[in-house]
């Protein structure tokens, strides 16, 4: 493991999600936090500042696309890639301005690399 100073906010209302993500992406050096909805994502960002924002779209209490409405309105410039099974992901992607797109199911290698093509 290498110490690479980059810090991501995991957003997924699934908990096997956020614990995978979390070991594999400690395991690679990262520093993690979780938020299992838009609005504990938009309570973190209040005091931490990630470089990336892995943004799940379908969830509980506050989706991603109110999620990152919010982000916006807050005037938080964190790039978001999108984490989700939804379909048109495409259209997703350009409609949110998300700098990646990954479906899942997912390959940690391809998080990996999104996270490394932001950050």
């Amino acid at each position: 493991m290498r110490e690479r100073n980059v810090n991501v906010l995991v957003v997924d209302d699934q908990k096997a999600i956020r614990d995978t993500l979390q070991t594999a992406l400690d395991d690679e050096g990262f520093t993690v936090e979780c938020a299992a909805n838009g609005q504990e994502a938009l309570d973190i960002l209040r005091h931490w500042n990630p470089c990336v924002i892995l943004l799940d779209l379908m969830m509980p209490v506050m989706d991603g696309w109110a999620f990152q409405a919010e982000q916006r309105r807050s005037g938080s410039t964190v790039p978001i890639v999108l984490l989700s099974a939804a379909g048109e992901l495409g259209k997703h992607q350009a409609a949110l301005g998300a700098a990646a797109v990954i479906a899942k199911p997912f390959d940690i290698d391809n998080v990996i690399s999104a996270i490394e093509g932001v950050c």
